[in-house]
Parts: C-alpha cells; sequence; structure tokens
C-alpha cells in the first residue's frame, strides 16, 4: 500500500514558519525576554538601593547593562545565528552602541520617574520603546551583526512550491 499524500500546510502553517525563520521576528523575541531580565535586575536594584536621589538612574543602568549582554548573547546565537567564533568585533560594536542608547535610556527614566513622577516599571518600559525597540534591530542587524558577503540567501519557497524545505527522514516537504 502507498503511503497517504502528505497534506499542505495551511497558510497560517506557512506563515508561521516564514516569520520564525525571519532573523526580525527572533530578535523581537529576544528582546523581550531581555527587557524580562533587565526589569528584574533593574527592580532588585532598586530594591536594594531604596529611595534616593539618582537611584531611579542607577537601577535603570544596572538593569540595562545586564539586559543588554543577555540580548547581545542570545541574539547573536539565537537571532542571527552567528557562527563566527570571534566575538570580540561585535561585542565592542555592541558595547559601543549599548553605551549611547543606555545613557539616553537612563536619562529618559530618571525624567520620566524623578521628574514626572512616573512609576519606575512604565518609565523603563516607555525608555525601552523609545531607545531600544525599532531602532535597536536595525543596529543589530546593519553594525553589530550586519551580513556576510557571499552567496545571495536562497528563497524559502518559490511561488506554487511547497513553502516547507524536505524533511530529513522522508525526503518530503
Amino acid at each position: 500500500m502507498a503511503p497517504a499524500p502528505m497534506e499542505q500546510p495551511s497558510r497560517f502553517a506557512q506563515l508561521r514558519t516564514r516569520l520564525w525563520r525571519s532573523w526580525k521576528t527572533r530578535s523581537l523575541v529576544v528582546g523581550a525576554a531581555s527587557t524580562a531580565v533587565d526589569l528584574i535586575v533593574g527592580l532588585s536594584a532598586l530594591w536594594i538601593l531604596g529611595e534616593g536621589e539618582n537611584h531611579s538612574r542607577y537601577a535603570a543602568m544596572a538593569g540595562t547593562v545586564v539586559g543588554c549582554t543577555f540580548n547581545f548573547l542570545a541574539n547573536r546565537y539565537f537571532a542571527f545565528r552567528e557562527n563566527n567564533p570571534k566575538l570580540a568585533s561585535p561585542a565592542i560594536r555592541f558595547i559601543i552602541v549599548t553605551t549611547v542608547q543606555s545613557l539616553v535610556h537612563g536619562q529618559v527614566v530618571s525624567f520620566l520617574r524623578d521628574g514626572m513622577g512616573v512609576p519606575f516599571v512604565p518609565s523603563k518600559m516607555i525608555g525601552d520603546v523609545i531607545v531600544f525597540t525599532f531602532a535597536q534591530l536595525l543596529v543589530l542587524r546593519y553594525i553589530v551583526f550586519p551580513k556576510k558577503k557571499g552567496p545571495p540567501e536562497e528563497p524559502l519557497a518559490a511561488p506554487g512550491t511547497d513553502a516547507l524545505p524536505p524533511s530529513p527522514r522522508t525526503g518530503e516537504g
């Protein structure tokens, strides 16, 4: 008896696969996880430091440093799938860019919390959106992890063909 023909994946399944293969989607997921790490460290630092002048700024910067370190490593290995064993060059670029972004971010959080009375978490989230969300994607792709010059990537699927690559076991899509 012949094996049953494999069904075409639904449009939703094709879209989900296509989105997950995109560095942009994976980088945004890493960014969300980095924000969680950032907030946990920032809130912990604020709790340890207590209320005081500039404590919001220091707590925000501490969270940002730890969150950004996680962000760099996760983006390197997960979002951009960087296999180059040389870590120094992209790390230096990331540190320079992140230092500038962290200084701006700390000022935004300090202005919102200390100057306008906005609670720490909303101040931090607003600062994250302003400083780290969309601009960060461009910075990561074009400055920190630029595409390598080489043969162009093959498209995921030609129009009218199966969107999934052959599976290793069956050779079918």
